[in-house]
């Protein structure tokens, strides 16, 4: 790997309080009822063990199901536990990946602790990331499991001669890499980076044909979830899927070979890509949306990061993170679908990956040991180590006070998260105006956007409220 410090009592503990300040953070604009959109279905598919939209997220459903009948026992609404789990999953993300780039960082700990925490802080406050960790969505599980194979593509890189070591940390690594793609599909643009990583830190790695076969072994049970989705796609499990309509029903899943395919591929909403001139089009809005969440300041750190990266003569991790990045980006400019923002997580989560290490460089003084030999075997995924001399006080406070940005980037984005409140409340106000009006028991109830109508099967399939009612 590129570098692998031993975490100690003190890096854990400070990744707990950090996950505490998260959630504490976020708890104060986390909505505690219904929201409409993909957040609304989720909220009523998982509580029923049900079906959502493409490409079915089998993982986040049984986990979020599971979730919510558990904190029903202790009085707490599905809708608002469901929401709650999304602050659950990034606060873990946050102290997942402040721990990995403290193992990951060169340099005195100090020096590694303040650059994990600038990184750390970074991706909490990035907006999309904070929008999607008060709603019930799947991008902050998302964002935890990627962070979770780079830990073991880490320990994969481990400096261990035993065979059987690396057998089992590549099966662990295959283990979540296929867990990653039962719950996001994106996570395939992974591969290619992760096989460059592997191929740059040591060129034999694919040789061994029992690492192959325990890498295979541990990757099917994952995928076995999609069969989630042909056993709970049924009219009693996923009612909204099979609606009444006049004297017949309206089937949007028929559970054949073709509409599986179609579903977990994602097909079956029509998603498509972009040609090569409408794609390039879309890279001033590629860039705007980078400037909005990093502002100048987090893009020049981004390029330090690399910088250093370089300096290090960190190969490895170079070809994991700019693979990945280039798959990641080119995907986003090409893939046609209208809330592609969320698609931008990952390439949030590789920028502060290189703000962590522009922190580490800055901290250091940029004071690298260029003149340490590198061992042909053991060295040639080991960045070059920073000097051993006395940090520069100017390293280690400039270092301290470039914390202010992520802080001002929270600060600046508070008032729009706000809204996110007042937008549950109006849902309730709305549906419950509806209710009153005492419609009639096989109302159809039509909307030009589909995201107004998903709190009607809240309402059916949580509250029992509206049974007869069809929302088309």
């Amino acid at each position: 790997m590129v570098k692998s410090t031993a975490l100690t009592r003190l890096d854990r503990q400070i990744a707990l309080v950090l996950a505490a300040v998260v959630v504490g953070l976020l708890l104060r604009d986390t909505p505690l009822d219904l929201l409409p959109g993909d957040a609304g279905e989720f909220q009523f598919a998982a509580w029923n063990f049900g079906l959502a939209h493409a490409t079915g997220y089998p993982l986040y459903l049984l986990v979020g199901g599971g979730w919510q009948h558990l904190w029903a026992w202790a009085g707490l609404s599905p809708a608002a536990s469901l929401n709650l789990l999304s602050v659950l999953f990034a606060a873990m993300a946050a102290a997942g990946f402040y721990l990995l780039l403290v193992r990951w960082l060169p340099g005195e700990v100090v020096v590694r602790r303040l650059a994990a925490l600038l990184a750390t802080a970074f991706l909490i406050a990035n907006p999309t990331m904070r929008s999607q960790a008060l709603q019930a969505e799947v991008y902050t599980l998302h964002a935890l499991l990627l962070i979770v194979i780079l830990w073991a593509a880490q320990n994969v890189a481990a400096p261990d001669a035993a065979p059987d070591a690396f057998n089992r940390r590549f099966a662990a690594l295959a283990f979540c890499f296929s867990l990653g793609l039962t719950h996001h599909a994106t996570t395939l643009l992974l591969a290619p980076a992760l096989l460059a990583y592997l191929f740059v830190w040591r060129r034999s790695w694919w040789r061994s044909g029992r690492a192959w076969l325990w890498a295979l072994l541990a990757a099917l049970p994952p995928l076995l979830l999609y069969l989630y989705i042909p056993l709970r796609s049924g009219p009693d499990a996923s009612p909204w899927y099979h609606q009444r309509l006049g004297d017949g029903v309206l089937t949007l899943f028929d559970n054949s070979l073709p509409a599986l395919f179609n579903f977990i591929t994602g097909r079956s909403i029509s998603v498509g890509f972009h040609d090569l001139g409408t794609a390039l089009t879309g890279a001033p809005t590629a860039f705007v949306l980078w400037l909005r969440h990093f502002e100048w300041t987090g893009l020049l750190l981004m390029v330090v990061g690399v910088y250093v990266l370089i300096r290090l003569r960190a190969w490895p991790l170079l070809a994991l993170t700019g693979v990945w990045f280039g798959a990641q980006q080119l995907f986003n400019l090409f893939y046609a679908i209208g809330d592609i923002f969320v698609y931008y997580i990952p390439l949030y989560l590789i920028a502060c990956l290189w703000i962590g290490f522009a922190g580490a460089g800055i901290g250091a003084g940029f004071r690298f040991d260029a003149d340490a030999p590198l061992d042909p075997v053991r060295d040639a995924a080991q960045p070059t180590p920073l000097a051993p001399r006395p940090l520069p006080r100017w390293g280690v406070l400039l270092l301290a006070l470039i914390l202010i940005l992520p802080v001002q980037l929270w600060v600046a984005y508070t008032p729009l998260f706000t809204q996110i409140k007042l937008e549950s409340v109006a849902v309730r106000q709305q549906w419950e105006a509806i209710l009153a009006a005492a419609p009639p028991a096989d109302a159809i109830l039509v909307s030009n956007d589909r995201n107004e109508i998903t709190p009607l099967f809240y309402l059916q399939t949580v509250e029992g409220r509206g049974a007869g009612m069809t929302g088309l």
